[in-house]
């Protein structure tokens, strides 16, 4: 029988706190280790705060409270996602498929996301938040693909969604409407700094930027506009290269040797963990993992998969201790820890690890630049591996090429601002070319 409740993700917070939706409805795999039976529920977040003071745990909904005037809307929002989540659900039954939870995830977001876009007759008459609404929506929906013809992923009309998000409340502060003529250099320093003031990080900015440009190149590929301001050097996506950190091979092992045999869940973060510091795939690549995907050549074990971001297939050679990790999941990967728990558990492995190194970070918030000081093991995640892959192959074979047919890199320009390879690294690698050695 499916259940679905909401929860305070903090009870004892002294201010707002976000309410999460949990649904429960027997979706099961099997654990390749124990063999036995691991129930799986439907964890997200509605998107909606409130103080504790106004939450009735034993309802899960707002109390009906003088304090909190809003009770009556916040408890319809509820109401109205878990009908959402209802919905698809059943489809999902009706169909006679049994979904995962991360597909009814995929399905609830695109559906609460999703903003219907009225027919408007004159394409040419469409306001700019409605044209970018409707990007979202063909997005969404899969009318609107990729270069290579595959469907955008979640993370990436997530992106669109936040800054139309932005977009709006800019355009509610400012008092002035947004219209596609109305977006030139003046409106991007104005909207840069609305960010700033906000503390925004600069590379936070310079993503919704950016999908702020793909808005603008869809419309005017549609002649929807003829303004091009978004195109001058001026308008220019706003990033930085802080030092990035990879783990050494060295550090590698130093995980490997870990006795977690006592800890089931850190065992398994381990163990995905690393081998994808060994395979360097992408995410959605490396979830999809199976046996088939193994081959030979030339008595050479590889990884074969068919990359989802670029359909390229990408070939990696595997390590020895890539190949131990598969033969001990006999081949059949467990489903993926959900990202935020495995960013946790990664850092604890880290720290048990003894990668512990003082390392400094510096970043821009808020326009200002700031430096701070970190164990090593604070800022490992999942983002770690797939840098640690491209890293310790290239200085290994000081091949950036046969690197980047791994990594999907368009230029060794891009490849190596990726890797950021220290200069201590960088003048060893130097003092082994010929000329230093006249």
């Amino acid at each position: 029988m499916a259940t679905l409740n909401f929860y305070l993700k903090n009870p004892k917070a002294k201010n707002e706190t976000l309410v999460y939706l949990f649904f429960q409805y027997g979706y099961y795999v099997i654990d390749p280790l124990t063999k036995k039976k691991k129930y799986k529920a439907l964890k997200m977040s509605t998107g909606e705060s409130i103080d504790p003071d106004y939450w009735n745990k034993a309802t899960g909904r707002a109390r009906e409270t003088k304090k909190f005037s809003q009770h009556p809307e916040f408890n319809a929002r509820l109401k109205k996602l878990e009908n959402t989540v209802f919905t698809i659900y059943r489809k999902f039954i009706n169909d006679d498929e049994f979904p995962s939870p991360p597909e009814i995830k995929e399905k609830v977001l695109a559906e609460i996301n999703s903003i219907k876009v009225e027919k408007l007759g004159d394409a040419n008459r469409i306001g700019f938040i409605d044209f970018a609404k409707q990007v979202i929506e063909d997005t969404i929906s899969g009318k609107r693909l990729t270069e290579n013809g595959t469907r955008f992923s979640l993370h990436t009309y997530k992106g669109y969604i936040t800054t139309l998000n932005h977009l709006v409340d800019f355009e509610n502060e400012r008092g002035k409407l947004i219209d596609f003529e109305s977006i030139n250099l003046d409106f991007y320093n104005q909207w840069v700094d609305w960010f700033y003031k906000k503390n925004m990080s600069l590379n936070s900015v310079g993503k919704y930027v950016k999908i702020l440009k793909v808005f603008m190149s869809e419309a005017l590929e549609k002649g929807i506009t003829k303004n091009i301001a978004f195109k001058h050097k001026k308008f220019k996506v706003l990033e930085e290269f802080p030092e990035t950190y990879h783990l050494s091979d060295e550090e590698l092992e130093k995980i490997l040797e870990l006795d977690l045999s006592d800890n089931g869940k850190l065992d398994k973060a381990r163990d995905m963990f690393l081998l994808d510091c060994y395979l360097g795939l992408r995410i959605a690549d490396f979830e999809k993992l199976k046996r088939e995907n193994v081959i030979k050549i030339d008595n050479v074990n590889c990884v074969k998969s068919r990359t989802q971001k670029t359909g390229e297939t990408v070939i990696i050679p595997l390590k020895k201790n890539a190949l131990w990790l598969l033969d001990k999941y006999n081949y059949e990967l467990p489903q993926l820890i959900a990202e935020g728990t495995m960013n946790k558990l990664i850092k604890k492995i880290g720290k048990l690890a003894g990668i512990d190194d003082k390392v400094q970070v510096t970043k821009t918030i808020g326009g200002i630049s700031k430096t701070k000081t970190f164990e090593k093991y604070k800022l490992l995640g999942n983002h770690t591996a797939r840098r640690s892959f491209a890293t310790n192959y290239y200085n290994a074979t000081k091949d950036s090429y046969s690197v980047m047919k791994i990594t999907g890199h368009k230029t060794e320009q891009a490849f190596l601002r990726y890797i950021r390879t220290t200069k201590e690294q960088n003048a060893v690698r130097l003092a082994a070319h010929p000329y230093f050695n006249e």
